[in-house]
């Protein structure tokens, strides 16, 4: 700047508006790559249909009879499955009673270092038809662990389940949908299927029935999967409009684990 200033006589002024916009332009790359590294770090938001069908790595076991009825029973209509992580918490059993109330099955992605307190929660989830799976055990982020911390995330958490349920657990969601090599060869090395999602009802940012109710039911599609959370009330009591709002449009709620079969079934 001084040689520049020296060989080309500019004003203080001038010289610091040239100063600001050469700073400027050169802050540019970085803003950039800052955008771009967090975009990728951002998994709370809609993942489209390659991303899901790549996130299916190890596929369900086939139960035949079941899969008939499930395809007979959902022929030509629209299905939608509801999912919820992070449970279970102080609400999960007033959604439960919303559940049953409304006859509608969803699927339940479990921290494993909350169960112990809720048992009885978790049974009552089994025994009324709703899937269960795996979201960790402390909702760390598996790419940034080992492979025995990942594989410690998962066993732990299974093993609590399976106890409780007396029942295979067959489903996870990595936390934040953030997979690597080490992630998916745990998850093919436990014989899980990983579950990501189409509709991100982003009601752990909204925290407002009116606003979560809103996004998701303009969002709905066939055979798309619907990304909630039952540690919010607000997302509980937008989950109730949601059912009756899609019912209206002709919507029938399924779990993965039927949803799955139905879309195999369609491939």
């Amino acid at each position: 700047m001084i040689i520049l200033h020296i060989c080309f006589p500019i004003s203080r002024k001038s010289l610091t508006i040239f100063t600001i916009i050469l700073l400027i332009i050169l802050a540019i790359p970085y803003i950039f790559l800052t955008y771009l590294i967090s975009s990728k770090k951002n998994t709370n938001t809609e993942i489209d249909d390659s991303f899901l069908e790549n996130s299916m790595i190890t596929g369900l076991i086939d139960k035949e009879n079941k899969s008939k009825d499930i395809i007979a029973k959902y022929k030509d209509k629209k299905v939608i499955a509801l999912t919820f992580d992070d449970g279970p918490s102080k609400y999960t059993e007033k959604l439960l009673n919303i559940l049953k109330e409304k006859d509608v099955r969803a699927t339940f992605f479990l921290l494993g270092y909350k169960l112990d307190n809720r048992i009885d929660t978790i049974k009552r989830m089994a025994d009324e038809g709703h899937d269960i799976g795996i979201h960790g055990y402390t909702h760390k982020l598996f790419t940034k662990l080992t492979e025995e911390e990942i594989n410690y995330e998962i066993e732990t958490s299974r093993d609590i389940i399976e106890n409780i349920i007396k029942d295979k657990v067959e489903l996870i969601r990595v936390p934040y949908g953030a997979v690597n090599s080490l992630t998916i060869d745990a998850i093919k090395k436990h014989e899980l299927t990983n579950i990501l999602w189409n509709i991100d009802s982003k009601d752990w940012k909204l925290r407002n029935c009116k606003k979560v109710t809103k996004r998701v039911v303009n969002s709905a599609k066939d055979k798309k999967i619907i990304l909630m959370h039952d540690t919010y009330l607000s997302s509980v009591n937008a989950a109730s409009e949601i059912i009756d709002k899609l019912k209206e449009e002709d919507f029938y709620f399924v779990t993965i684990t039927e949803l799955l079969i139905l879309k195999n079934c369609n491939d």
